[in-house]
């Protein structure tokens, strides 16, 4: 009876040991993109994936906006329509493309062929826009926050026309959940959130652990990932702010960083990384987690405890 309760006790202790085991993934480098097959990126600030997982890339110094599969391929869209400095793109559900169109001062709406629907410099909200940095969108296209170098972020309707809603002294880069939760990159080198009406929501991300932060996004989890330009890492944090993981490191090699400008997770729960010192576009995708040495630990001693139990009943 003692070594049945020994038994027992082992096996109950591997479980408790196996269920700590860690279950969130690590990323590995995927695949990079240096450019449409004709141009290579120059600077390129931004990047987001739309409904249909495709990606879109603002690439800063060639002035326009870039479409590629999510295979990396280049998907045959591109237009700039006198964009200059395009510094942010988001795509929402109904296929508009907005544009933070940073040189001239202004909010720019394409459809997803690239044809212009309207340019919006801000003057009917307090301030008029003064380097938008990043603009983001909710899935409906409701709501279009813009981060402005100026005292304000900035929310516009659907027709581009100011909603009333701002929030003083935010950030310079932003994005937008599927709450419509508005996560903003603030100083001291912070990520906060705030709800659709610019209020705060209690959650701030990174106090002490971020650099240089440059761009945030979520995945379907709700887990966060912060572009940290300083530490030439992605961050990604659970819903509730604890650190979970980090990619990459600095340097030029495949997975690493020069300059980690924006950040965007697609559906599947790859993660796009806009390397602005590189000029280029890497991918990470979730590697399988293998199965922790304790689950096999657990097997082995279950087979043991069942062996013994036989062995018990035949005498």
């Amino acid at each position: 009876m003692k070594r049945f309760l020994v038994a027992i006790v082992g096996v109950g202790f591997l479980l408790a040991v196996a269920q700590q085991a860690p279950a969130d993934p690590l990323y590995q480098w995927t695949r990079t993109i240096t450019g449409d097959g004709t141009t290579a990126f120059s600077g390129p600030q931004s990047v987001t994936v739309d409904s249909s997982n495709h990606v879109w890339v603002a690439d800063y110094d060639h002035d326009r906006i870039v479409e590629f599969n999510n295979n990396g391929t280049y998907a045959n869209i591109q237009f700039s329509d006198s964009l200059s400095g395009p510094s942010g793109v988001a795509v929402d559900s109904l296929n508009n493309v907005w544009v933070s169109d940073q040189r001239h001062n202004v909010v720019k709406k394409f459809t997803i062929t690239g044809s212009l629907q309207g340019t919006y410099n801000g003057s009917d909200s307090p301030q008029a826009f003064y380097l938008p940095y990043d603009v983001a969108v909710n899935s409906a296209g409701t709501s279009v926050w813009v981060a402005d170098d100026s005292l304000y972020d900035v929310k516009l309707n659907s027709d581009g026309s100011y909603s009333g809603v701002r929030i003083p002294s935010a950030g310079s880069y932003l994005t937008v959940d599927s709450n419509s939760n508005v996560w903003i990159v603030r100083s001291p080198a912070e990520v906060e959130e705030f709800d659709s009406n610019g209020n705060p929501a209690g959650l701030i991300v990174g106090s002490g652990t971020l650099g240089f932060p440059k761009a945030v996004a979520l995945d379907s989890k709700g887990d966060i990932f912060v572009a940290d330009n300083y530490n030439y890492k992605i961050f990604e944090f659970d819903s509730t702010g604890n650190l979970l993981t980090t990619i990459g490191a600095y340097g030029s090699a495949d997975g690493d960083f020069l300059n980690p400008w924006g950040v965007a997770v697609d559906s599947l729960g790859n993660v796009w990384v806009a390397d602005q010192g590189g000029n280029r576009i890497e991918e990470f995708s979730p590697s399988a987690v293998p199965e922790p040495a304790t689950m096999m630990l657990l097997g082995t001693g279950a087979l043991g405890l069942f062996g013994y139990i036989r062995r018990q009943r035949m005498k």
